[in-house]
């Protein structure tokens, strides 16, 4: 905090006397050519007893001459040395007024004299008087300093006071500084210094105390080695943010001491921004400790840092990549710098990332000859730049390894989508990841964004230019930079019904640019999320190309997305989140694609394939203040080596660590893609009725769920707790859900197959899709379902969300398919042989799945524990009981019509009480397999 005084000439005027009126008066005396002048000087001293000098000036002089100033004995200068030593005249005198003059006689006998008239003299022509103080702590003695040039005297004075330095010596003409500290005062508080620079006056000088500087937290988040022949060592750490204060601290850079010496702290090394990266270079081998420093009295909390020593001679080498406009292989100051770049270096592989003006971080490589590959979405090297060859000798000086690119889409607009966990009665937040890949802008866009009816609309950030329609929202945004990126957030509500649990919930999404793109088929996405109850809020979750979350089928697959969700579910706010990804050998870093995050992030890539992301300044809060916002996530696109996940059973593992400021790791449970076995491939052709839509006079089922758009596009029984046996995570694309008419889809269901001579043990079982005619179908919509299976004798089950399953009890033998041959059950066949009594419903010369199973116990009960009538009153919101939830895709809308009923036409309670037989409620009935 400083405040400054700077007067001029004049501004003491006002406290003097009078304003001179400065007059000449020549006179002439006899004959001659020449001129006397008497003036003051330009500089007037008036400090101590008031000296006042005056000059003399001789128009063409003939020497000799004789000087006589008045009360002075004559002088005679025969030379214009001897002029210029006394032409000058310095008068002592108590006053502001005064008066002095001189005659001059040259060599001719001639005499001219002048005479000063009374005249004001001035203060000193500039002077500067000021008062700061620095950067203090929270609780600190506050220190500070007044100066004043060209002073009389100085002095300070505030509540409990110190001077540091000895006070200003009396009438020094010079610039004097006050060195002082106070006792702690608040924030707010006006103290004042003092001075008086001899020409008229005091002056105070008002102080505000301005509030504490607070540091902020840092964490480690990088680490080079270093090399024997010199330091190349480099410390990263993320910086976190302090709300409100962080102006309080001025600049704050990085120091660094050696931990195990002891010697004092380094000279300062980089500015510290708030929620961004530091690095500390050419740091050696060894123990650091690592802080913060904001000036002698504000100093942050250390961490320990440990260099390695790589051994031998090594040196550094930096990339640099940029869009080359002139293609001169040179970069020029107005030329777009390429970010997010991957440099592979070979041999190694090691790797690293371009940012802050498409420079990577240094590489500490061996001697050697390496060459460097860059990987960008939308460019590409030229200038010889793929690979580019390059030679670390040892020397101390940074290798620069230049990359110059062309784009090779002018503009193109990226749309991803992620979310985070979808549960009854919690926030929903969905992210959808904007970002610009070509050089040139994009305009005005449009983002616009569908979501089914079951969810309420709660929030959007940005929320300038956002508009809501039904279940449509719609942003209007300003146009993209060149390889801008913007993270787009929508908060939504899910019910709290627990009905709702294994349902799917779809967020899908358009961007539209007002420019022409390059490429739109990366414009739209959607997202999906089965509805859970428990939940791990620190996972990482993968999703292939064709849609899989847990295999990876080679030569239809192309990459994996992968999506790191975290939660802070400490005791405080998280300032500095860093994730630490080592991607396994299968993954092939060059291919690296960060897709965007939902708070402000940096990543960089390392070595073999170490992947960070820093979250500096995240202020993550904790759970139990803030539970919708202690939620985040990172996702990122890669794809696999070539070679790799090829063959049946290879498998690919990866897991995240996550470090909340200086705790312990969070370590994400595994990961796991697998190529699936192909065993032998049987298909099964099976027919099945839901009692719950099935309209007797037609013949077929109703698709009320899916003319209503309320169907999941992946299969929602995971999440209901079934464990799949080498199925599970299958999806329909959104064409199959459009198809209508008898072959229009209805609903998921399980298949299953049991080994006939252990009827209660599930060998092989997968998701698939049920038509309104009944027929059983793959996620085309057509095809008989596909199961992988050894070849044998099996005995085929189906089960259902909300209706009791079935089993088929005759053992039929499976064998690989040829051409469309397949196994053919069907369940709506009144004389169909299958397990246990009553197993299914007849309807109107068919048989048809018991309905009312609303929690898939396998059990359907009215009354009494865990009853399914009590989870519709539930669903509807207990109380009134006729409330109507509509649009919902629920285990308790029993009949399936997308809405759930207590009371009233059309209600799901009374369809319960009918499947267990309708005249006495206490009865149950139970599924009829082993």
């Amino acid at each position: 905090m400083t405040t400054h005084f700077t007067p001029y000439r004049n501004s003491l005027l006002a406290t003097l006397p009078s304003l001179f009126l400065f007059t000449l008066a020549h006179s002439t005396f006899g004959q001659g050519s020449f001129d006397v002048t008497v003036n003051t000087e330009e500089t007037v001293y008036c400090f101590g007893d008031n000296m006042v000098g005056y000059v003399l000036t001789v128009d063409d002089p003939t020497y000799p001459i004789v000087i006589n100033w008045s009360g002075q004995s004559a002088v005679a200068a025969n030379d214009e040395d001897e002029y210029e030593q006394h032409r000058y005249r310095t008068v002592s005198g108590s006053g502001w007024m005064d008066q002095q003059g001189a005659t001059v006689t040259n060599g001719n006998g001639q005499v001219k004299s002048d005479w000063a008239q009374p005249y004001v003299i001035e203060p000193p022509g500039f002077w500067e008087f000021y008062a700061e103080h620095y950067p203090y702590a929270p609780g600190g003695q506050i220190h500070g300093t007044a100066v004043m040039s060209e002073t009389y005297s100085i002095w300070f004075d505030a509540p409990g006071y110190t001077w540091l330095s000895p006070p200003c010596p009396f009438g020094t003409p010079a610039t004097c500084y006050g060195d002082w500290r106070v006792n702690n005062v608040p924030p707010g508080t006006v103290i004042y210094a003092s001075g008086n620079n001899g020409c008229g006056g005091d002056w105070d000088m008002p102080l505000t105390i301005g509030p504490p500087c607070v540091l902020p937290a840092i964490q480690f988040v990088d680490v080079e080695g270093s090399c024997s022949n010199a330091p190349t060592g480099q410390i990263t750490v993320a910086v976190a943010a302090v709300a409100g204060q962080w102006s309080a601290c001025s600049t704050a850079r990085l120091q660094r001491r050696n931990a195990t010496t002891g010697s004092g702290w380094s000279s300062l090394g980089p500015n510290v921004n708030a929620g961004a990266l530091a690095t500390l270079a050419q740091v050696p081998a060894g123990s650091w400790w690592v802080r913060a420093y904001a000036g002698p009295y504000v100093v942050g909390d250390s961490i320990l840092v440990e260099v390695p020593s790589v051994g031998g001679t090594c040196g550094r080498a930096v990339g640099r990549a940029w869009l080359d406009e002139n293609t001169n292989c040179s970069f020029n100051f107005n030329e777009t710098p390429l970010v997010n770049a991957v440099i592979e270096v070979l041999p190694g592989p090691v790797y690293t990332s371009t940012w802050g003006g498409g420079w990577t971080t240094s590489l500490v490589l061996g001697t050697g000859s390496y060459t460097a590959t860059m990987s960008h979405p939308q460019a590409q090297a030229i200038c010889g730049a793929d690979p580019l060859s390059f030679n670390i000798t040892g020397a101390t000086q940074v290798t620069n390894v230049q990359f110059p690119a062309e784009a090779t889409t002018p503009m193109d607009l990226r749309l991803a989508m992620t979310s985070g966990t979808a549960r009854p009665g919690f926030e929903y937040r969905v992210n959808f990841f904007t970002e610009n890949l070509g050089p040139l802008p994009t305009g005005a866009w449009t983002l616009t964004a569908e979501f089914e009816p079951v969810l309420q609309f709660v929030s959007g950030l940005p929320s300038d230019g956002l508009s809501v329609q039904g279940n449509t929202l719609t942003w209007q945004l300003p146009s993209m930079n060149a390889y801008g990126a913007r993270s787009i957030n929508a908060y939504f509500q899910v019910p709290a019904d627990v009905g709702l649990l294994g349902s799917t919930v779809t967020v899908s999404a358009l961007a539209e640019t007002t420019n022409a793109d390059g490429d739109l088929s990366n414009n739209s996405a959607s997202v999906q999320r089965t509805i859970t109850g428990a939940y791990d809020p620190n996972d990482k979750l993968a999703r292939t190309s064709s849609g899989g979350i847990a295999q990876w089928i080679p030569g239809q697959d192309q990459w994996v997305d992968y999506t790191i969700r975290f939660q802070n579910t400490g005791s405080d706010t998280a300032f500095n989140v860093l994730i630490i990804d080592t991607l396994p050998p299968q993954l092939d870093p060059a291919s690296l694609d960060v897709l965007g995050a939902s708070h402000p992030f940096q990543w960089m890539i390392k070595g073999s394939g170490i992947l960070k992301f820093a979250f500096p300044g995240i202020l993550l809060p904790d759970s139990n203040v803030n539970e919708p916002l202690s939620h985040s996530l990172v996702s990122f696109r890669i794809r696999m080596r070539d070679g790799f996940m090829t063959e049946p059973g290879d498998e690919v593992v990866n897991i995240a660590n996550i470090y909340f400021d200086f705790n312990p790791p969070i370590i994400t449970e595994p990961c796991v893609l697998t190529v699936p076995y192909p065993g032998e491939q049987v298909l099964l052709d099976a027919q099945v009725f839901l009692s719950g839509v099935y309209n007797t006079g037609s013949g077929l089922m109703r698709d009320d769920l899916r003319a209503q758009g309320l169907l999941p596009t992946s299969e929602p029984y995971s999440a209901l707790g079934y464990s799949f046996q080498g199925g599970g995570g299958e999806q329909v694309l959104p064409a199959v859900l459009a198809q209508t008419g008898p072959t229009a889809i209805v609903d998921w269901v399980v298949v299953e197959l049991r080994p006939a001579v252990a009827p209660d043990v599930v060998a092989y079982s997968r998701a698939a899709l049920l038509r309104r005619d009944g027929r059983v179908v793959d996620v085309d919509g057509t095809s008989p379902v596909a199961i992988t299976a050894v070849s044998s004798s099996y005995l085929v089950g189906l089960q259902h969300r909300n209706h009791l399953p079935v089993l088929f009890d005759l053992d039929l033998f499976f064998q690989p398919a040829e051409s469309e041959d397949a196994t053919a059950v069907d369940f709506t066949d009144p004389a169909a042989q299958v397990f246990g009594v009553e197993a299914q419903q007849g309807m109107g010369g068919v048989m048809a799945l018991w309905p009312g199973d609303v929690d898939f116990n396998g059990i359907v009960k009215y009354t009494g524990a865990d009853n399914d009538r009590d989870a519709v009153l539930i669903a509807v919101g207990g109380n009134p009981p006729t409330n109507v939830v509509n649009g919902v895709y629920s285990g308790a809308d029993v009949n399936m019509d997308g809405d759930v009923r207590y009371t009233g036409t059309g209600n799901d309670r009374d369809i319960i009480l009918q499947a267990i037989g309708g005249t006495v409620p206490t009865a149950v009935r139970t599924e009829q397999i082993p």
